[in-house]
């Protein structure tokens, strides 16, 4: 119970992080630093992420996978698949 109410409170102050409601006056890491300004975000980010799925909302699923296979990469994953069950059966023989 304590880890739900825990991971809830730390999700809802990320949104609010996120959200940015005092204009950028309170920022971890200043947005102008060339390189590293949007890191505290892309962090936040990341957590509201994970706390999401710690409560069975998983977004990877509602958008799909960042990399779709070709048939023929599909085909020869498959085949790769069961080339290497059949050295496991031979090498048991």
């Amino acid at each position: 119970m304590f880890k739900k109410i825990a991971a809830g409170i730390v999700g809802v102050l990320s949104l609010i992080y996120i959200f940015n409601p005092t204009a950028g006056i309170l920022e971890i890491i200043p947005d102008n630093i060339p390189g590293v300004g949007n890191l505290d975000e892309v962090t936040f980010s990341i957590v509201i992420i994970g706390i999401l799925r710690y409560f069975n909302i998983d977004l990877t699923k509602k958008f799909g996978p960042a990399i779709e296979l070709t048939k023929n990469e599909e085909e020869e994953k498959k085949m790769n698949k069961k080339q290497k069950t059949r050295r496991g059966k031979w090498q048991k023989n």
